[in-house]
């Protein structure tokens, strides 16, 4: 967890290609930022490459297609009704997709809820993959940032790795420091390391 209950985090970030900081600020505090090397809510299956996957494999079992990723969810009881006769969906992050798709209205049935309002291709109790298809075109790898506050969400973003990233509490950026100011907004920022060099300044002569 960084900054402190009361503090305005202020997050500057960038994916490799980026020519200026890309910012969140934040209205909570403490927050927890990560990188991860993979695009948003990408599962453990992603694949930068990309993997063939079979969604009726006991019909077509020789019937791949290339993906960079895929998840399950199970709908329960009637709520799955409409959706295909199976209680299980497989939401697909195609070769041409950085991210999972979401549908535009969540609300639009009850059962999207239970899919994390994700864009759900097919209905299958199972599945099967192929290390040996791949993507046809290769792309750069996905980096994603996630900053969240007490264990929930507040942001997410998207770029081409490698990513970085800077924090700042309060008023004033690290390595500075607040200080107060006759004119608007009334306070000032000092660098950390240019008043310790005067401090250090005025010791030695002051022993002198």
């Amino acid at each position: 967890m960084t900054c402190e209950e009361g503090d305005k985090p202020i997050v500057k970030y960038r994916f490799s290609g980026d020519t200026k900081d890309r910012i969140y600020k934040s209205k909570f505090a403490p927050i927890e930022v990560n990188i991860k090397e993979t695009p948003i809510n990408s599962s453990s299956d992603y694949k930068d490459d990309g993997y063939g996957l079979n969604i009726f494999p006991s019909t077509s079992p020789n019937n791949f297609s290339p993906v960079r990723d895929h998840k399950f969810f199970f709908i329960p009881g009637d709520l799955w009704q409409g959706f295909n006769g199976s209680p299980y969906q497989v939401a697909i992050m195609g070769c041409n997709s950085i991210s999972f798709a979401k549908v535009a209205n969540c609300n639009a049935h009850p059962a999207m809820a239970y899919c994390n309002c994700l864009v759900t291709s097919a209905a299958a109790s199972y599945v099967t993959t192929n290390p040996n298809i791949k993507c046809s075109s290769s792309r750069n790898k996905r980096c994603s940032i996630e900053i969240s506050h007490k264990g929930i969400i507040l942001f997410q973003d998207q770029g081409n790795c490698p990513a970085s990233y800077s924090i700042q509490c309060g008023k004033c950026p690290d390595g500075q420091h607040e200080c107060e100011s006759k004119t608007y907004p009334y306070y000032c920022c000092n660098s950390c390391a240019d008043t310790a060099s005067k401090i250090r300044n005025l010791a030695s002569k002051v022993g002198r």
